[in-house]
């Protein structure tokens, strides 16, 4: 589908599948197991967060990370997800 020029986000839409399926049940059950109610999360994804807060996990906090921009996923960012891009550091070679 891609070699048709659809974006992987496009892709997995005409695939029949959600934007985003990731579960996070396995991480607060390993989160739990450890002992750990609490955690800082490194991810630029809400819903990572709002999964583990609902399975019984604190988030302290959520600590963005960068997002690598091409010129063609800059223009094809897909803020639909609710995932921003903090900065673009694509350089040419």
């Amino acid at each position: 589908m891609q070699d048709e020029g659809l974006d992987t986000y496009d892709a997995i839409l005409a695939l029949g599948y959600t934007a985003d399926d990731r579960d996070y049940t396995a991480a607060a059950q390993m989160l739990h197991a450890l002992g750990l109610t609490r955690v800082a999360v490194l991810s630029n994804n809400p819903d990572k967060a709002a999964q583990l807060e609902r399975l019984g996990v604190a988030v302290t906090e959520r600590v963005p990370t960068a997002v690598h921009l091409s010129p063609r996923t800059r223009a094809t960012w897909p803020p639909r997800l609710g995932v921003a891009p903090i900065r673009s550091t694509y350089r040419k070679r």
